[in-house]
């Protein structure tokens, strides 16, 4: 066999080229396998940020539940205050309603005393006088033969007025129970508004002379009505005239 046959420089170039080859196979393993291990390392790398990022949402998710529970605690607490305060109102404006009724009752029942106490002494001052009278005409008729008939009396109907009414009525109308404002709005000798008269008037239990313009009405029921009303406010009505004090 002719083991000679080529040229030395033919097989030194076929070894190397197995070399490169194998060089070459060598160097592309080791980029595959490092880029495979890089491509692992990120992706461990990437579960790990995951997972804490599922913690943090986790634990914000807990936070927030915990809140909504908390917010609907308070919410109800509220709730329960307000329906509390509620009831406290109502029962409050019950309460005052209730003194309200009874301060009205009280008052319209001072007034109707008032006008009572009045007339009662109105009523004795003119069995008074009327006794007197009736003394003085008895003893005419003994040294007089003549006879005469005793002057009518006002039947204790009208009120007897205080020193502050008195003066009122001077002041306000000079005695003129028939007497009405320049503009029209205040009637009779205490000068009454119409609203005011109509109040009074229920007040001294006259429901009667509720819409009666005051200046229309009787002496004795225009005195009944100011005695009523002096009963329930004093002098507040007539402020700022010189009655008061």
């Amino acid at each position: 066999m002719n083991y000679g046959s080529g040229s030395p420089g033919s097989a030194a170039s076929l070894f190397s080229s197995d070399e490169e080859k194998v060089q070459e196979t060598s160097e592309y393993t080791g980029i595959a396998t490092g880029n495979i291990t890089t491509a692992v390392d990120e992706l461990h790398t990437s579960q790990l940020a995951l997972r804490s990022d599922q913690s943090v949402l986790q634990e914000q998710q807990a936070q927030d539940l915990s809140d909504q529970n908390s917010q609907a605690t308070d919410l109800g607490r509220a709730t329960g205050t307000q329906q509390q305060m509620e009831q406290l109102q109502a029962q409050v404006t019950g309460q005052l309603a209730t003194a309200v009724a009874q301060q009205a009752a009280a008052q319209a029942a001072a007034a109707a005393a008032a006008v009572r106490a009045a007339q009662a002494a109105a009523a004795a001052s003119a069995a008074s006088a009327a006794r007197a009278a009736a003394v003085a005409a008895a003893s005419a008729r003994s040294h007089d033969s003549a006879t005469t008939a005793p002057a009518p009396t006002s039947g204790g109907a009208d009120p007897a007025l205080n020193p502050f009414l008195q003066c009122v009525v001077q002041v306000e109308s000079g005695g003129n129970y028939g007497a009405v404002s320049p503009n029209g709005l205040y009637m009779g000798a205490f000068q009454f508004s119409q609203a005011t008269w109509n109040m009074a008037a229920q007040a001294a239990g006259r429901p009667d002379l509720v819409g009666v313009p005051p200046n229309q009405a009787s002496k004795a029921d225009q005195d009944t009505v100011a005695v009523a009303l002096y009963a329930l406010d004093g002098e507040q009505p007539w402020l700022g005239d010189r009655c008061s004090s």
